[in-house]
């Protein structure tokens, strides 16, 4: 074997070397990012939900409020239409 030969053979094997040492690397970057992208998706979720409860707590009292001022409404409602009613039906009987 001459010394060209085996100095290709070296360089293929260094070659060889290189392509799976590059390979290693490519799968090892693939998993850094994967890892990065669901902490980012994780923390992401973690906002959401916070910003969830906040606004299910924001409609929850607007919706009392609204409650509140419905109760309100039909508590003074009633009693005049109840008045109306019995003065109605008074008059009715009288006449």
């Amino acid at each position: 074997m001459s010394s060209r030969q085996h100095l290709g053979h070296k360089a293929i094997a260094i070659l060889n070397y290189f392509e799976i040492k590059k390979e290693v690397l490519k799968k090892d970057l693939q998993e850094v990012e994967n890892s990065i992208f669901q902490k980012e998706a994780a923390s992401k979720i973690v906002t959401q939900k916070a910003d969830q409860r906040k606004n299910y707590q924001k409609l929850t009292a607007e919706l009392k409020k609204k409650w509140r001022s419905l109760h309100k409404e039909i508590d003074f409602i009633i009693p005049s239409k109840q008045l109306k009613f019995k003065s109605w039906t008074q008059n009715t009987r009288q006449s």
